[in-house]
């Protein structure tokens, strides 16, 4: 967290001393290299934005910053140990030319000796926009101190590393100082992060997370739920804890915003202040058009820096917002998700995205992963991913079960149901109620159930239809209609149940041997 000087001492720090630092170009009202205030800034975050004007915005919040005119490729005399083991905050300006120079600055004190640093970059601010601007559009401390917080440590290149210290293999050659090169980074100079989940074993921040099943499923309603959650800090359930409070962002391609998504928000219990529906991207001619990922992800991640505190983005349904990308086209849907998490990583915001199954006849699998719509990318690029499907064995019920997970133990899978209530005056919504318990079956199970029966109905509806047919005159022998059956590849268990459908009448004709069973359709028969 950034922490301001003592007041006691921001008094005296107040004007700049004669003997402030011996340093050209330097600016702080408070001095952040006082050996007095050495020790008691050992943990706190010095900021280093790009102008004097900047170090007059942050003084005025009580933040220690300082800048230099001419950076170039080092540090003037005299100041490199002062940023020796020291937590550093590099303001960027918002346009290219501010971000390379933030890079560079990060490079110098990395040499320095510096002890941490973070590169905080403002997207959302017009071009060339700054810290000060970000601090007079309402960028009150708190939203500052949320957005270094968030940022992740800056780490450099093997290039931007001291000599000495990098691995002579590693070192670019003459050609390559000159052309594209590599982003990599030795392994020893990456730490370690734990991951920061939205809902335990399922969705994270900085994560992909995918959702398919088959319409009208409740894959929509199930997104709704999860948004809930999220946005009044509610309860996971079977015991999965505690959803993180936050800012929820909505792309939703297949409902309306005001009778569909707004009605089933109110019905799930969303705290409707924090969530975001985008609706259109809206061009500088004045026409609308579909958010596309491929080419508006920047507006996206302005959106979601403006916002503030967005823990989760929803897609419904990803293929909507894809462009003009082949959806079964591997590399053209990866070049579009591939940078979507990245942003997600970025932001540190959970993706969730939503598809479809493909139909059962195009793709005869029971495999959860091989079901989902599309290329494969739909399901390698997320890092988890989940399908809902009917439950065969209890009507009504949905499975929501684990399909995939690259970073964390499969999931137990749950159950639930959708119920309509009343959410306004004659506005009725569907919701998500849970079951209590978690349920065994895992995902292949389960679609290996589904198919089973859609295998059975299929063919007991062909015996009905077989024997509506043969009984539509008059009575047939039960021998008879046993051989046309067989001749049809009908078994008698699926004969028989389609004849009990039917309330097919047998009667005999007689007694002894000689006697035979007849078959009719009784009237009124479906």
């Amino acid at each position: 967290m950034v922490s301001g000087f003592p007041r006691r001492r921001a008094d005296r720090l107040a004007q700049r001393p004669d003997d402030y630092v011996d340093v050209p170009y330097f600016s702080a009202p408070l001095n952040p290299f006082d050996p007095e205030l050495q020790h008691e800034l050992q943990h706190d975050e010095i900021l280093w934005p790009e102008g004097e004007k900047d170090v007059q915005s942050l003084s005025k919040l009580g933040l220690p910053a300082f800048t230099f005119g001419g950076v170039g490729d080092g540090l003037p005399d005299g100041i490199a140990h002062y940023l020796k083991d020291r937590r550093l905050v590099i303001l960027a300006d918002n346009d290219q030319p501010g971000r390379e120079h933030a890079d560079k600055k990060a490079g110098i004190a990395k040499r320095a000796g510096a002890a941490s640093i973070k590169v905080v970059h403002f997207p959302e601010l017009p071009e060339k926009g700054d810290v000060s601007d970000f601090i007079n559009a309402r960028g009150t401390i708190e939203r500052l101190h949320e957005r270094i917080d968030a940022t992740p440590l800056w780490l450099p290149l093997v290039s931007d590393a001291p000599l000495e210290a990098t691995k002579p293999a590693l070192l670019p050659t003459k050609d390559e100082q000159s052309s594209a090169r590599l982003v990599i980074r030795c392994a020893a100079e990456i730490e370690p992060e734990k991951i920061d989940w939205l809902w335990p074993g399922r969705i994270a921040r900085g994560k992909h997370t995918c959702i398919a099943g088959e319409p009208g499923t409740g894959k929509s309603q199930l997104s709704t739920a999860i948004i809930a959650a999220i946005t009044t800090g509610g309860l996971w359930p079977c015991g999965e804890g505690k959803a993180p409070l936050g800012n929820v962002i909505l792309l939703s391609a297949e409902d309306g915003a005001a009778d569909t998504i707004v009605p089933r928000l109110d019905a799930a219990g969303a705290d409707r202040n924090r969530v975001y529906v985008v609706s259109a991207v809206h061009n500088p001619d004045g026409s609308r058009r579909t958010l596309h990922l491929q080419n508006d992800l920047d507006l996206l991640e302005r959106r979601i820096g403006k916002i503030g505190d967005v823990a989760l983005v929803v897609i419904d349904p990803i293929s909507s917002y894809l462009g003009k990308t082949d959806s079964h086209k591997n590399s053209e849907v990866r070049g579009v998700l591939e940078p979507l998490s990245e942003m997600a990583e970025r932001t540190r915001v959970a993706i969730l995205s939503v598809t479809h199954f493909s139909k059962s006849g195009a793709n005869n699998t029971t495999k959860a992963l091989h079901r989902f719509i599309g290329s494969i990318a739909f399901t390698g690029a997320p890092r988890a991913a989940f399908a809902v499907i009917d439950d065969v064995e209890h009507d009504g019920r949905r499975l929501f079960l684990h399909a995939k997970i690259n970073f964390g133990p499969p999931a137990q899978g749950l159950a639930f149901r959708l119920e309509q209530c009343l959410v306004g005056d004659g506005i009725v919504a569907s919701r998500i109620v849970w079951d209590t318990a978690p349920v065994a079956i895992t995902a292949n199970e389960a679609l290996a159930a589904d198919a089973a029966g859609i295998e059975t109905r299929t063919a007991k509806t062909e015996a009905m239809e077989f024997l509506q047919a043969v009984l539509a005159d008059e009575p047939v022998p039960a021998s008879e209609i046993g051989r046309m059956a067989r001749e049809h590849g009908l078994t008698t268990k699926v004969v028989r149940s389609a004849r009990e459908t039917l309330g097919v009448t047998i009667e005999r004709n007689g007694f002894g041997p000689g006697s035979k069973s007849f078959w009719s359709l009784r009237r009124g028969a479906p």
